[in-house]
């Protein structure tokens, strides 16, 4: 697990330098109003991924990686099957309500930024499923080559938009998308061609994942509307500019949320088996040694970013946000929280409690939803993000004593 976690993390890494040198080139670039604009749509990403999320990663990980080879091959191909068709179409049904969402209170949604967006999304979601089908596998190393041709074809097609021509939000969205496409091609063409299947057996795989997964699919919309509709409620409290400030607060502690999710990836496949095993007491040994790692993580990360923050401040920001120190401090806190939430949930998914995930996260976008809207009193913009972090304490709180529960040693009957 330990080559396994090295690998996951020289990946983050990567995928960390992509999306900062992203934002950063339209910080730097373009205006600070497209920079929140873009990072609004990044964050309408996930909003409408839920579905994807529920069945086609979180439900495939948990049930492919404890299968027979045999067996995980015919669930890949009706799987890669079903991805595909069910991505196309979700993806003109995203660019369809878009189009509607920008005629009727989103001018600023040109017919060409919601097209970048649309097939960006969907390299999105083919990207996720090819690295899903590597970690049920146990190929971290395969996933990390998807990575890097994503990183590489989206680098390289941004700089020719900069040597080329001005950088603009659509112009990032379209080099994300090309990156994406051209990264799963190949693989995700393998998976689909796969093993010979009649429709039945693509309906039954689905309908299976989808028992295993839909409570996280209605979970993903929850989590998303506490935790990714910050940036909404920035542009209610300041306008695109206040989105942009918070949001470039975010861009620096980002690194630290995309290594928990890739963990986790490393995490449920090993936890899966040992479910298999009974072995609760080495499954809360693993929980424990991965929360350490969170908040050593964190605590590392936080003094390399202060080392370096004012370099970047003058360099890359141009000392366009005011509360760029502060709002970084925030979201460390608050993502060093979200990766303890993480390691429980992970360990829950494992054990297929997503019905209980899902409660926990219910209860804490009631939370989220109170404090964001108090926060919206206050004139720092601090106080949204500081609404995030008692929220997520509260979840981290929640995920772990459910976790206590499920692992905790069972009383042996006389």
């Amino acid at each position: 697990m330990v080559r396994a976690t090295i690998v996951s993390a020289a990946d983050q890494a990567l995928l960390s330098a992509l999306n900062f040198g992203l934002a950063a080139m339209l910080i730097h670039f373009a205006s600070k109003p497209e920079y929140g604009l873009y990072a609004q749509l990044i964050n309408l990403q996930s909003f409408f991924s839920p579905l994807h999320a529920g069945i086609f990663a979180s439900a495939y990980l948990a049930l492919a990686s404890k299968m027979s080879e045999a067996r995980q091959l015919r669930y890949r191909t009706a799987m890669a099957r079903a991805e595909l068709a069910m991505t196309s179409l979700s993806m003109l049904l995203v660019v369809a309500i878009s189009m509607i969402g920008a005629a009727v209170f989103w001018p600023e949604l040109t017919p060409n930024i919601i097209f970048a967006f649309g097939i960006a999304l969907l390299g999105l979601w083919w990207r996720d499923f090819v690295r899903q089908m590597k970690f049920a596998t146990f190929r971290y190393d395969q996933a990390f080559h998807v990575d890097i041709v994503y990183v590489l074809v989206t680098a390289g097609a941004a700089g020719c938009f900069l040597a080329m021509s001005r950088i603009t939000t659509s112009a990032i969205l379209w080099c994300m998308a090309v990156g994406g496409v051209v990264a799963v091609a190949r693989p995700q063409f393998l998976a689909v061609r796969g093993v010979s299947l009649e429709r039945s057996a693509i309906r039954h795989d689905v309908l299976m994942s989808w028992t295993v997964g839909r409570w996280d699919v209605l979970g993903s919309v929850v989590t998303w509307a506490y935790a990714q509709s910050y940036v909404y409620f920035a542009a209610l409290h300041g306008g695109l500019d206040a989105a942009a400030e918070v949001s470039a607060g975010r861009l620096l502690a980002t690194p630290l949320a995309l290594m928990w999710a890739s963990y986790a990836n490393v995490l449920r496949p090993h936890v899966s088996r040992l479910m298999d095993g009974d072995s609760n007491a080495k499954i809360r040994r693993l929980a424990l040694r991965s929360a350490l790692f969170v908040v050593a993580s964190s605590l590392l990360y936080a003094l390399l970013l202060f080392a370096v923050i004012p370099a970047l401040d003058r360099a890359v920001f141009g000392g366009k946000f005011e509360r760029l120190r502060s709002l970084t401090v925030c979201w460390i806190v608050y993502l060093m929280l979200t990766g303890l939430s993480t390691v429980a949930s992970s360990v829950l998914r494992s054990a297929l409690e997503f019905r209980q995930v899902f409660h926990r996260q219910i209860l804490s976008c009631v939370a989220a939803v109170i404090l964001l809207a108090v926060a919206l009193r206050f004139q720092p913009i601090e106080s949204l993000v500081i609404a995030l972090v008692i929220v997520e304490a509260i979840s981290a709180a929640l995920f772990w004593q459910r976790l206590n529960a499920a692992v905790s040693p069972r009383p042996q009957s006389a």
